[in-house]
């Protein structure tokens, strides 16, 4: 008899710390176009997407970011249709975003942040 190797069946989501999950998840379905999930608690929320990984939104006691030579690096990436018009409303938001940068034929995108300071790419193919 042969060596059995398992085989895992992988989830497709994104782990997403936060310090209040249902604050956070209400943010999320507002902002970035998610749908609330079968589990919103105080310590976890899944939440879906129309295309793309789901979000699972865990809460924890501090958030902090994970850092390369010095650079934030981003939790999750969205994709849009406009970048300029979801810039505009993000900003008329209150919600912190950084400038608009021009990859050429790559796109365009922007940065932004989360309640608890996640950073999030917003980008726009071409």
């Amino acid at each position: 008899m042969g060596a059995q190797r398992s085989k895992a069946n992988p989830e497709v989501n994104c782990c997403i710390p936060v310090k209040d999950v249902k604050r956070a998840a209400s943010w999320y379905v507002k902002y970035m176009g998610c749908e609330y999930g079968d589990i919103v608690t105080d310590g976890l929320a899944q939440l879906k997407l129309t295309g793309g990984p789901d979000i699972t939104l865990i809460g924890v006691d501090e958030c902090f970011q994970l850092k390369q030579d010095g650079t934030v690096i981003p939790m999750m990436n969205f994709l849009c249709e406009d970048v300029q018009e979801l810039h505009e409303y993000f900003e008329q938001s209150g919600i912190r975003v950084g400038a608009i940068v021009d990859h050429g034929r790559s796109g365009k995108s922007f940065k932004l942040l989360d309640p608890d300071g996640n950073h999030l790419i917003v980008w726009q193919n071409e």
